[in-house]
């Protein structure tokens, strides 16, 4: 089983400050996550559609995964961590965006071949 803590960033955004708040997670987030201890996968979802009844404000699902909780505590006791967050609050605060977080446990299974 995986451990994936997921991070949802909401806010209303001009298509200028959604380029600016997606260059900025690549350009200066991102590289402080890579280095978290025990991380095994980073992923950016930066949404296409929503369906009419999702949250229109989405900007971005962000997920990071570990072999077990253990490891994912770890990471979120580092001071990896901290630097990430004083990072993201950079331009949550420059851009009025809210962000919350999500631990999921994931639990993989096969594609059925229905005939």
């Amino acid at each position: 089983m995986v451990y994936a803590r997921t991070a949802f960033f909401q806010g209303t955004l001009t298509a200028p400050e959604r380029q600016e708040f997606q260059d900025y997670m690549r350009a200066e987030v991102v590289p402080i996550l890579q280095t978290f201890p025990g991380m095994q996968t980073l992923q950016l979802n930066f949404p296409e559609v929503i369906d009419p009844a999702g949250p229109q404000d989405l900007l971005l699902m962000m997920q990071h995964t570990y072999a077990d909780q253990a490891a994912m505590d770890a990471a979120l006791a580092s001071e990896r961590r901290t630097l990430s967050m004083h990072a993201t609050n950079k331009i949550l605060d420059k851009l009025a965006i809210l962000v919350y977080h999500v631990n999921f446990q994931r639990e993989a299974l096969e594609p059925s071949l229905a005939k």
